[in-house]
């Protein structure tokens, strides 16, 4: 899929297995909703299943981290309600932790979280 009207906006999609749902691309309309917010780095993962879907998305927003639920039914798509409080924004992905004790939840941000500090470490600021 092209993405070159996304070129200020870093993509990057991890698989992530869940029961029930098969490992799938969002769409043009899904980045577009993303790369208006301001993003500029887009970790995520995201599944279809009959009539619903699910995902998470870690996402850098004017030197700030958020999360976005992708959990949806057949009525909405996985970025419908997609937006960002400065207010709830980290200064890091590995702020994100304390934040979430649940084990499942905790499972599916940690592959986006352990992405995107090895791409930190990485960089030269």
């Amino acid at each position: 899929m092209e993405r070159s009207k996304f070129k200020d906006m870093e993509i990057i999609k991890l698989v992530v297995s869940k029961e029930y749902y098969t490992p799938s691309e969002l769409n043009d309309w899904d980045f577009e909703r993303f790369h208006n917010l301001g993003t500029k780095r887009l970790y995520y993962w995201y599944s279809d299943g009959d009539y619903c879907g699910d995902g998470l998305a870690l996402v850098l927003v004017d030197g700030l981290w958020y999360t976005h639920g992708m959990s949806h039914c057949s009525c909405n798509g996985p970025t419908e309600d997609v937006s960002f409080s400065p207010s709830e924004g980290k200064k890091s992905p590995a702020d994100f932790f304390p934040m979430y004790e649940e084990a499942e939840v905790s499972d599916e941000l940690a592959p986006l979280v352990k992405e995107a500090m090895q791409d930190l470490s990485t960089e030269t600021l």
